[in-house]
């Protein structure tokens, strides 16, 4: 197999898992193992279409990713929902809290 496959391929399981394992705390590891993959993702298409590199493995390897990569998909929508979630209720929170201060009065002379 092709080195700079080999690489792509590794950049892909491995942001992939990155992806898996994150924590919805962890913003900028999300974005980071996000444009790795998707990097990983561009070069690999570079290597088979122009350079028509390829193998077998490869392509079990490039299957695997791609399936796992739904499960992160799955995950990070989850996140995406539990966010907008949250922000209701603290809209919600905040609207109650604004409803409840008490009024000002105003004194005219």
């Amino acid at each position: 197999m092709d080195s700079q496959l080999d690489k792509a391929l590794q950049d892909l399981e491995q942001s992939t898992e990155a992806l898996l394992e994150a924590s919805q705390a962890d913003l900028l590891g999300l974005c980071a193992a996000l444009e790795k993959r998707a990097d990983a993702i561009t070069r690999i298409a570079f290597l088979v279409e122009v350079e028509c590199v390829s193998s077998p493995d490869a392509l079990e390897r490039l299957s695997a990713a791609l399936e796992r990569g739904d499960g992160a998909t799955r995950k990070a929508l989850k996140m995406r929902q539990d966010a907008i979630e949250e922000w209701s209720r603290l809209n919600q929170l905040l609207r109650g809290v604004q409803e409840v201060r008490e009024p000002e009065i105003i004194c005219s002379a």
